[in-house]
């Protein structure tokens, strides 16, 4: 990476980032659970869910900050993120 900007290192980076959690979120979320809860199956799920929604959100933020661009686009999953994380 000789000779990149620390704005394409930065994007790269967040890209990178963003792909590796949300696999880890995809992968994870069907199998946690907490045995001393009333219900221990959805609660927990949705709490990883939304811890999840807030460091892509953090990671958006990061990018967004480091380029000095903004953009919600076709290919960013912010809205759907937010909408179904705070319903």
């Amino acid at each position: 990476m000789t000779g990149s900007s620390s704005q394409e290192i930065a994007h790269s980076f967040c890209d990178t980032t963003t792909r590796i959690l949300l696999a880890a979120l995809s992968l994870a979320i069907p199998f946690v659970f907490h045995p001393s809860l009333t219900d221990p199956f959805q609660l927990p799920k949705q709490v990883l869910f939304r811890f999840g929604v807030l460091l892509l959100l953090g990671i958006g933020l990061a990018r967004a900050v480091s380029t000095g661009t903004f953009r919600l686009g076709p290919r960013t999953l912010g809205l759907p993120f937010l909408l179904l994380a705070f319903r």
